[in-house]
This record gives C-alpha cells, structure tokens and sequence, in this order.
C-alpha cells in the first residue's frame, strides 16, 4: 500500500523523514513498512519531491469500513511527525504480508 508524505516550503520529505522510524495503518501504531521509494517523486504537482513509502496491508489492521489512516514517524533531527488522510478499504486485509 503506497503512502505519500508531501513536501512543503521548509520540509523536504525525503531528506527530512527518518524512513526507519514510519509506522501507518488503523491507528497509526501498526508496524507495516515495507520500503520507501529510493528515488522522490512530486506526486501532487507542486514541485516540490515527496517520499513514498509502502506499507505491507495485511499488517496494517484496517478493517472493512474504515475510513482513515495514521502514519506516525519522527524526522532525522527527531521530531515526531504525524498525519492523517482518508482510505477506502474495500476488502479485509489479509493478516499475512
């Protein structure tokens, strides 16, 4: 499952997140990550480049119905950092990577 952390003016995702530390799912408590994009990406067209991170879904406790997901981390200067958007989850994740 595929997870943007934008960048803003000021915060340059990819050199900013300390990509180890990223946790996201139902809670935002859930020890999901797979892997981050080595190469940043813009992905909402502001020019500026975003991390992508990919989580495992099975691994992130969504269930049926829910509607938004909580990724947590901290920066390499180790301040946390946390955020929230809306998903569709349309079938039960399966409990296995």
């Amino acid at each position: 499952m595929p997870v943007a952390i934008l960048s803003a003016p000021g915060f340059d995702a990819p050199s900013a997140v300390d990509r180890a530390s990223l946790i996201f799912g139902r809670t935002g408590d859930e020890a999901s990550l797979a892997f981050s994009d080595r190469r940043a990406k813009d992905v909402n067209g502001d020019g500026l480049r975003d991390l992508i991170c990919h989580f495992h879904t099975g691994r992130t406790g969504f269930q049926l119905g829910d509607s938004q997901g909580i990724l947590k981390g901290l920066t390499v200067d180790v301040i946390s950092i946390e955020g929230a958007d809306l998903v569709q989850i349309l079938t039960t994740p399966s409990e296995t990577p």
